[in-house]
């Protein structure tokens, strides 16, 4: 399934805020934020060190810490048996790679634009949103555009 991708221009550090306030309430996912200068707090609103944390808890948590366990036993014993390894470490990689595709939600990008541009853009899934006045509102004053993501791929790139 495709997502569908809206890209939302403001015009100062202070709509982006307000505009990020709004989508969170409402629940749409931010893929990355554009800004010219550093905004203050912008992580810490987005909640980035938050869900990098889960996404790393997930990946080498508890999946991780068995596959290890079993890793280090069969590592220190005396007589190891190198293809029982070889096997604990292929298990343990497709346990990294499962846990991975498993991770729910991607942290929002906080990306730099060249510091003469004074341009604060958003880029939202918009597959799932509800019709709400606020929402309307937003997207009506962001002057908000779909974005293919081929198009966003080539103009990122």
């Amino acid at each position: 399934m495709k997502n569908q991708l809206t890209l939302l221009h403001f015009e100062n550090p202070e709509d982006i805020i307000a505009g990020i306030d709004t989508l969170q309430q409402h629940h749409i996912i931010i893929r990355e934020i554009y800004a010219s200068q550093p905004i203050p707090g912008i992580e810490t609103k987005l909640g980035i060190k938050y869900l990098r944390l889960g996404q790393a808890i997930l990946r080498f948590g508890c999946m991780g810490g068995m596959g290890l366990t079993c890793l280090g036993y069969y590592l220190l014993e005396p007589q190891a048996n190198w293809k029982t390894v070889l096997l604990n470490v292929l298990m343990l990689l497709l346990t990294l790679f499962v846990a991975g595709c498993l991770s729910p939600i991607n942290a929002p990008k906080v990306l730099s634009l060249k510091p003469g541009d004074n341009r604060y853009l958003a880029v939202v899934d918009t597959e799932r949103i509800p019709v709400n006045e606020s929402i309307a509102h937003l997207f009506q004053y962001a002057g908000a555009v779909d974005l293919s993501p081929a198009i966003k791929n080539i103009m990122t790139a």
